[in-house]
């Protein structure tokens, strides 16, 4: 209902009917933003938002039966917020962490390596359009640009993509990090458990195998930054400036990348392992860290 309408409609009575002319606000979103427009309205019920009495009972019905009590309901919520929050640290410390060994590191990325990469981004975005029954194709005509100009976009993500994959891909090696059989294994089980069941083929157990190491060598770059309880953070957020920090001695660990790094890294940009790379991580990367407790 548009800002002036409701002045028209109070008072009316259930199965009464009123016509009147109202102004379209300047902000409505089509032609007829500013015009003048005719209304009929006709009145089928009136209804008034009812506010319970925060009680045992509202605090049982609003939690499915899971809190007897509002204190246990209060309590609830309150951590489930300090969870939420001390997840959005930690993502945003593993973030900076790993940006700052980007930015200490000496990579130079060929631009075909970069190319590659941005094409997989879009063929991500496919993916992520396929349950709105929307192709990439009707996308790019939305945000009107052509798939060059899209491409060429999102070129810096990409590279920013592959700086993150060997920085990591370094750190794993220096610190003699790998994912066990047993750690695969639960992996499958894992996106099996949430309908995402992918097939145990040489080039998925790859790309499964590279995204897990990968994500082990930003715990263990964390580690190396931190403090050894990283919810302090959540109590004092300026801790993540000095981790940010700290993070530069962090890079030594992953040292200046060899021709070797970046041919392996080049070696992981084949387009079918690349698409089972892209499968293997939609899957949020919390319970992978779960299977290793």
């Amino acid at each position: 209902m548009f800002a002036g309408m409701d002045e028209h409609v109070v008072g009316m009575q259930p199965g009464e009917s009123k016509s009147f002319s109202a102004t379209v606000p300047a902000d409505y979103t089509n032609s007829l933003a500013g015009k003048q427009a005719d209304y009929t309205v006709t009145m089928h019920k009136v209804e008034e938002k009812q506010i319970p009495e925060l009680d045992d009972a509202f605090a049982e019905k609003a939690s499915n039966g899971e809190q007897k009590t509002l204190e246990d309901l209060r309590k609830a919520i309150s951590d489930r917020i300090l969870a939420d929050k001390k997840r959005r640290i930690r993502e945003e410390l593993r973030e900076k962490v790993i940006n700052a060994v980007i930015d200490q590191s000496k990579i130079t990325v060929h631009t075909l390596l970069v190319d590659d990469e941005a094409e997989e981004m879009l063929h991500q975005l496919e993916h992520m359009l396929e349950p709105q029954h929307l192709s990439v194709d009707q996308y790019l005509k939305m945000i009107r640009k052509t798939r060059t100009e899209y491409l060429s976009e999102i070129r810096p993500q990409a590279e920013q993509r592959i700086k993150r994959q060997l920085v990591l891909d370094a750190v794993a090696k220096e610190e003699n990090i790998v994912a066990t059989p047993e750690e695969i294994d639960a992996l499958f089980q894992l996106y099996a458990q949430v309908g995402q069941e992918l097939s145990r083929s040489e080039a998925q157990i790859r790309a499964l195998t590279a995204s897990y190491q990968r994500e082990k060598a930003i715990s263990r770059l964390l580690e190396l930054t931190t403090d050894p309880d990283p919810d302090e953070a959540v109590e004092e957020e300026i801790a993540e400036e000095a981790s940010v920090a700290n993070a530069e001695a962090a890079a030594l660990v992953a040292g200046d990348l060899t021709d070797e790094d970046v041919a392996s890294g080049e070696a992981q940009s084949d387009p079918a392992q690349a698409e089972e790379s892209a499968t293997a991580t939609t899957l949020s990367t919390e319970p992978m860290t779960e299977t290793t407790a």
